[in-house]
């Protein structure tokens, strides 16, 4: 949730806006939820897909070799823990929906390639 909006901009400029677009504001806004999660607890609890119009597959073995090498780094190095980068997810108004990837789909499908490699 991002109940912090309307702070942002100071009472005086909600108020200054009309009420539908306070309302479409406070409901649009109300349903971001922003969390860190690691990818482990992220695959075991969701079952996330990839909407037809999202990009093929298009890393090259240079891209898997660097985050393969970054990763290696990371645990040769002690590394509590390691970012991979941010995966942006979005589900429509229905609970039921799958999480579709919106964005951070070549790094997911790596990482997952890598973990089955591994």
């Amino acid at each position: 949730m991002w109940p912090s909006w309307p702070s942002k901009w100071g009472p005086r400029m909600m108020e200054a806006l009309p009420n539908w677009v306070q309302h479409y504001m406070e409901k649009k806004y109300s349903k971001i939820d922003i969390k860190m999660q690691r990818i482990g607890e992220a695959l075991r609890t969701r079952f996330l897909f990839v909407p037809p119009n999202q990009r093929d597959y298009s890393w090259k073995d240079k891209h898997v070799k660097d985050l393969f090498d970054d990763l290696q780094n990371a645990v040769v190095g002690g590394a509590a823990e390691y970012f991979l980068g941010s995966i942006v997810v979005a589900r429509d108004d229905d609970e039921d929906e799958k999480p579709r990837v919106v964005d951070g789909q070549q790094r997911l499908a790596t990482a997952l390639m890598l973990i089955a490699a591994i």
